[in-house]
């Protein structure tokens, strides 16, 4: 039973301080699963952003790679 249902019990004056608790302690809970599942969806996506990073790089590294080939067979056919 959540706050808002205990405000509109009529027979609120009935529900124990335990019951109360138990509520506040379920609420708590709720929180702190949204936290964590929140937490783990931004670690999910940095790693995904480090890994389409780590890709990016090595994919403009092979291409200054092949430009400086390029370049040495020019000068090379040039001479």
């Amino acid at each position: 039973m959540t706050l808002n249902q205990i405000d509109d019990c009529p027979d609120k004056e009935n529900f124990s301080m335990e019951q109360m608790a138990c509520t506040l302690k379920e609420k708590r809970k709720t929180k702190v699963n949204s936290a964590r599942e929140n937490s783990a969806d931004e670690a999910v996506g940095t790693k995904n952003t480090k890994k389409e990073e780590r890709i990016r790089l090595m994919e403009e590294k092979k291409l200054k790679k092949e430009v400086i080939i390029l370049v040495m067979l020019l000068n090379l056919y040039s001479i």
